[in-house]
């Protein structure tokens, strides 16, 4: 079993690689379409076609079968896309990638370099979410994520030896060994960034979307004991193949001081949502948020 295993996983990597390859081998923007395309097309074969479904019917009651089957699309589209973009920004130069990316709120960066303060901006699997932390080490941040390391160990090798390359960012895996690395380095005074719409099987309930859902209090934590700030950031792909990073106003960690670990992080997931019912299609649906 163990064998049959390594073989397959072996065969994912050959077939990751391939496809890497080609959609490198393309242009920008004609990857990207080939890319959502095709994922789009393939949906239907996959059982987390059927979770995204679900979970779409469950926060828009009011939609139409239409409607949601649309979203669901252009969630599939958006995925393929991080492929292909993963498959360019491999082989791109931070900087080349940066001229991509228009700052909103860069203001908010500014004087957090200025006042020389670490602090835990939150996101979520929104649009390319990977950029983020990219984007904010070339602003000057130093930047440490938590990661959940993929299923098929090749695979899960390739891509963090690319985020370590280009994002220049420390990761740490999700489990307890990665937690105490990563408050260390918020300790040391480096920034983190963490995806906080992740599933938890444990942790404090808080209503996403109108439905209960298990959400960690690791962020809450951090930001109580260390005194920093919270920092509402997101990626949002734009129609002509580039994006917008958008920096909201820092929660500090003054004015959550004596708020419950509930009350806060149901203001973060109010925060989510926010993102989320501006773009659905740009969401990780296929994710069993609730399950």
């Amino acid at each position: 079993m163990q064998q049959l295993k390594k073989i397959q996983h072996k065969c994912e990597y050959f077939l990751f690689k391939y496809f890497l390859f080609i959609f490198a081998l393309l242009p920008y923007r004609l990857s990207g379409n080939l890319a959502s395309f095709l994922l789009a097309s393939l949906s239907h074969l996959f059982g987390a076609n059927k979770i995204a479904k679900k979970n779409l019917e469950m926060v828009f009651p009011n939609h139409s079968k239409v409607q949601i089957n649309k979203i669901r699309q252009e969630s599939w589209e958006n995925l393929g896309r991080n492929f292909s973009e993963y498959a360019h920004f491999a082989k791109m130069k931070p900087n080349e990638i940066r001229k991509k990316v228009n700052i909103k709120g860069k203001v908010y960066l500014e004087e957090l370099l200025r006042q020389n303060k670490n602090v835990i901006f939150f996101t979520a699997h929104y649009s390319n979410w990977e950029l983020s932390s990219l984007i904010l080490a070339i602003e000057g941040f130093k930047m440490n994520g938590i990661y959940r390391p993929a299923n098929n160990s090749y695979i899960d090798k390739k891509v963090n030896l690319a985020r370590k390359t280009n994002l220049n960012v420390s990761l740490h895996p999700k489990s307890r060994v990665g937690s105490i690395s990563f408050v260390k380095a918020i300790k040391a005074g480096e920034s983190g960034g963490i995806l906080i719409d992740q599933k938890y099987r444990k942790g404090v309930k808080v209503s996403f979307f109108g439905k209960k859902a298990f959400s960690s209090t690791f962020i809450v934590n951090i930001a109580k004991k260390y005194k920093v700030s919270l920092v509402p950031a997101h990626v949002e792909r734009l129609k002509n193949g580039d994006f917008e990073f958008i920096v909201e106003k820092p929660i500090t960690a003054e004015s959550i001081e004596h708020k419950t670990d509930k009350q806060i992080l149901q203001k973060l997931n109010k925060i989510l949502e926010k993102w989320i019912k501006r773009n659905p299609g740009q969401w990780f649906w296929v994710h069993n948020r609730w399950g």
